[in-house]
């Protein structure tokens, strides 16, 4: 069943802008699916111009639906093909109500109505489907700062160690070197105590 706001919307629509017909407030919102069904189940509709003195396809190009618009203009030129269940006993009159063109077919104004239901609904997830794909953005970019930021803590942690070791490093060296000095320094003393003692005896 279709939320009460979309029926009113969809009155409203045509309260607001008279001799509308479905085909013109399904252009105006840009719901091509609906423009689609409507134009070719019923191309009658498609030259029918409102009180504004617009088709549906220029409300559509002036609202910035150009897909829309280029639809209507290319259904606009294919045969029509014949109708299973006629709209109007009569031919359609330029400007008709909207509620006349639907009213005369229960089966039409209930489908479009869910169809512009499940546009909404569909706008709707859509919306939240990117939030949810720029919230999980944000995440991963904040993660990545993060370990950026501690990718560059254990690089400049791994240099300090480096910079330790290698200290380290000099520094046993000076001490092999100064303890080598002093056994040499040592077997020296030890040769001159050695000659002084065999010339005392």
């Amino acid at each position: 069943r279709c939320p009460p706001q979309t029926v009113r919307a969809v009155t409203d629509d045509r309260d607001m802008f008279p001799q509308s017909t479905a085909l013109h407030v399904s252009a105006k919102n840009g719901h091509e699916a609906i423009v689609r069904l409507l134009a070719t189940r019923y191309p009658d509709l498609i030259p029918v111009v409102n009180k504004k003195g617009k088709t549906a396809a220029q409300w559509a190009r002036g609202r910035g639906h150009v897909q829309v618009a280029e639809l209507l203009d290319r259904l606009a030129l294919e045969p029509s093909p014949p109708r299973q269940q006629p709209l109007m006993e009569k031919p359609l009159r330029p400007a008709a109500p909207a509620r006349q063109v639907v009213g005369d077919d229960p089966a039409l104004a209930r489908q479009l109505v869910e169809r512009e239901a499940l546009v909404i609904q569909l706008q709707r997830d859509l919306v939240v489907s990117q939030q949810e794909r720029e919230q999980q953005k944000r995440e991963f970019d904040r993660q990545r700062t993060e370990l950026q930021l501690a990718n560059a803590e254990l690089r400049r942690g791994l240099s300090e160690e480096q910079q330790r070791s290698a200290h380290l490093q000099r520094a046993n060296a000076d001490w092999q070197r100064a303890h080598a000095e002093d056994e040499q320094e040592i077997s020296q003393l030890k040769a001159e105590r050695d000659q002084i003692t065999a010339q005392l005896t």
